[in-house]
């Protein structure tokens, strides 16, 4: 004789289609993000990180902008990776990306460094103002 009635176990075919689900929604929320990151679409750079390279001789204003609370919140909110190191610090354990900016960095300090999504590194002197400095990251977002 058949049973006929209503099982109260999860059928093995219903579990293994809701982890399907769940792994094809993070592999496109994430995975999308991760994978325009490494491989960008060409001619749409994108800024992925800041770098301030500080010395003792900077202007009050530059000093302001490097360790500027607004700063690191703009950046946070664009998802921009912000550091701060000191002309000359040595990167030897850090990420390859950081040693290259901090090199770029270091040849005319204080800089201001940014490094795009296809790992274009530039350096500019660091703008003399937290409002100055701000609208040189927005132009490169």
């Amino acid at each position: 004789m058949v049973d006929i009635r209503k099982s109260d176990e999860p059928k093995p075919g219903n579990l293994v289609a809701f982890a399907f689900i769940i792994l094809a929604l993070g592999a496109l929320l994430f995975g999308g993000r991760v994978w325009n990151h490494v491989n960008p679409t060409p001619g749409s750079e994108s800024l992925v990180a800041v770098l301030f390279v500080t010395t003792q001789k900077m202007t009050p204003g530059q000093g302001a902008a490097s360790a500027s609370v607004i700063v690191e919140e703009f950046c946070d909110d664009l998802g921009i990776e912000r550091r701060r190191l000191l002309a000359g610090q040595s990167t030897d354990n850090a990420e390859t990306w950081l040693g290259e900016m901090n090199q770029a960095g270091n040849e005319n300090p204080p800089s201001l460094v940014f490094l795009l999504t296809g790992g274009k590194v530039s350096a500019i002197p660091i703008p003399d103002g937290i409002e100055k400095t701000v609208a040189e990251i927005e132009a490169r977002k």
